[in-house]
């Protein structure tokens, strides 16, 4: 049996604001980790592969172990987001820990960050520091799957090649790397 590819990020486990902030669908912070957690394991199996797009979890280190006890992936490879602490992550539960990953797969290159290429342009009106934030990839022409942005669509209105990865946009479930592909080719298509 092959493996799968998967992707998600932006859980925001110990995070009760995140469900005002974001208008996530919950009545509280237990029904939306519970349902992202399940949502997961009915997808991803053990010998799956999950890419981690950051902002995993607020809470301390057993909140972490708590986490990644539930979940049934084994190979989990984490880009670290704004949000997640580097001595609260159980770097013995994941194969790698980075910024930002290339990936070449199904014939497609990939950037993989947490951060998105570039902020609305709103937020980089309010905000200036957002647009020198050193996390921040540089764009050199490449697919970026990202997080960090809450909005409820996976495809970028203010950039041509950035696709959100968020739970927010894909229902609090995970992706498969093969409904990313399909998607580009049929953005692809449609700019034709």
């Amino acid at each position: 049996m092959s493996r799968n590819v998967w992707i998600s990020g932006d859980w925001h486990f110990g995070h009760p604001n995140v469900i005002h902030l974001s208008h996530r669908p919950f009545e509280n912070i237990k029904e939306m980790e519970d349902t992202i957690i399940r949502n997961v394991n009915a997808v991803v199996r053990e010998d799956d592969i999950l890419y981690l797009v950051g902002d995993i979890c607020l809470g301390n280190k057993s909140k972490w172990d708590e986490i990644f006890n539930q979940v049934i992936c084994r190979n989990i490879i984490f880009l670290q987001g704004n949000h997640d602490t580097w001595k609260n992550i159980p770097k013995d539960r994941i194969l790698c820990i980075a910024h930002s990953i290339h990936l070449r797969i199904f014939h497609q290159y990939f950037l993989l960050c947490h951060f998105p290429y570039r902020a609305a342009w709103w937020r980089l009106w309010l905000h200036p520091s957002v647009r020198k934030d050193p996390r921040r990839p540089v764009d050199r022409g490449m697919w970026l799957l990202h997080g960090h942005d809450h909005r409820s669509t996976p495809i970028c209105p203010y950039h041509p090649r950035m696709i959100n990865v968020s739970v927010d946009a894909w229902k609090f479930k995970p992706v498969k790397m093969t409904d990313i592909v399909s998607l580009i080719q049929k953005s692809k298509k449609s700019l034709s």
